[in-house]
C-alpha cells in the first residue's frame, strides 16, 4: 500500500514507550531528605550535644551479678569511640539496606 513503511514506524514508535523501561530509583527522594537530616542531626548532637561518656564500655561490673565467681576478671579494652560509631553506622545502614532490597525483590517477584 501507499506509505507502508511510515505508517508500520508509526505504530512502532507508539509502541516503544514502555513503562516497563522507565527508570525508578530504590530509594525515593523523600527518603533521601530524610535519611539526609537524621545523620545530620545525629553528627549535630555527637559534635555539639553535651555528651557525658564513661571511660570504657567494659567498666560496668557485669560479674557482680555472680558473686562466686569474684575471682574472674575481665581485661580492659579500649575501644574507640570513631570504631564504635563505624560499627554502629554499618549495622544500621545494612539493616535499612537488607530490608529496602527484601520489599524491592517482594514487589518485583510478586504475582499480579
Amino acid at each position: 500500500s501507499f506509505d507502508f513503511t511510515t505508517k508500520v514506524m508509526s505504530r512502532v514508535e507508539g509502541l516503544s514507550s514502555s513503562t516497563a523501561t522507565t527508570y525508578k530509583p530504590l530509594i525515593s527522594k523523600r527518603w533521601w531528605l530524610f535519611l539526609a537530616v537524621l545523620i545530620t542531626g545525629i553528627f549535630a548532637y555527637l559534635i555539639f550535644g553535651n555528651v557525658q561518656e564513661e571511660n570504657s564500655w567494659a567498666s560496668y561490673k557485669i560479674l557482680d551479678l555472680l558473686p562466686e565467681m569474684d575471682s574472674v576478671t575481665l581485661p580492659d579494652y579500649q575501644i574507640s569511640n570513631i570504631f564504635l560509631y563505624g560499627v554502629v553506622g554499618f549495622t544500621f545502614f545494612m539493616g535499612v539496606q537488607i530490608f529496602m532490597l527484601k520489599n524491592h525483590f517482594n514487589k518485583r517477584l510478586a504475582l499480579d
